[in-house]
């Protein structure tokens, strides 16, 4: 396993790596899922945003419930609206992203086969075809394919994708019609 640094930010994306002739295999941090499903969840449920400028206009109408308007607005609002993003990421599609596993990209699209561990239960190998890939980001040396269906929103593409793995990559994308960034 990687040394833990005292660098909080690498480590929550530095990658463990169970056997050192494997270096394909890597398990994202819980805190890089967060900082990416974040966008998605948000594009998700964006009118759950408007509910408290809702209740500010209902409030303006109505003089008697302005106080009830901002407790709900101001705490228990938030509230709701932190756990409800909680349970989407402890769902099990969020699990998933810290599992150690191998992502291979070919022409036909994504194939995820997951490490065998000691503990716990490890998902079954995936197949993933590229139509249903809606954008990829990249991260510096990293990847990550945001999916519009499936069991997962996000995958990550691997960490130190070499130039010529990104090239080919971005090239094969762009004939697909997927857009990159």
């Amino acid at each position: 396993m990687n040394s833990i640094s005292k660098d909080s930010k690498a480590t929550e994306t530095e990658s463990r790596m169970p056997n050192k002739d494997d270096n394909d295999l890597f398990a994202p941090g819980a805190a890089a899922y967060v900082r990416r499903a974040y966008p998605v969840w948000l594009g998700r449920h964006w009118w759950l945003l408007t509910i408290p400028g809702g209740l500010a206009i209902a409030a303006a109408w109505w003089p008697v419930c302005i106080f009830v308007a901002l407790m709900v607005a101001l705490l228990l609002y938030p509230s709701i609206l932190l756990m409800v993003y909680l349970s989407y990421a402890t769902s099990q599609r969020a699990v998933q992203w810290a599992y150690p596993r191998r992502v291979i990209m070919d022409d036909d699209g994504l194939w995820i086969r997951y490490a065998v561990e000691n503990t716990g239960h490890i998902p079954e190998d995936c197949r993933i075809q590229w139509c249903k890939v809606r954008r990829v980001y990249f991260y510096g040396t990293s990847a990550a394919a945001y999916l519009s269906s499936g069991p997962y929103d996000i995958i990550p593409l691997g960490e130190s994708l070499d130039r010529e793995r990104v090239e080919w990559l971005k090239k094969h994308l762009t004939a697909l019609g997927i857009e990159f960034a």
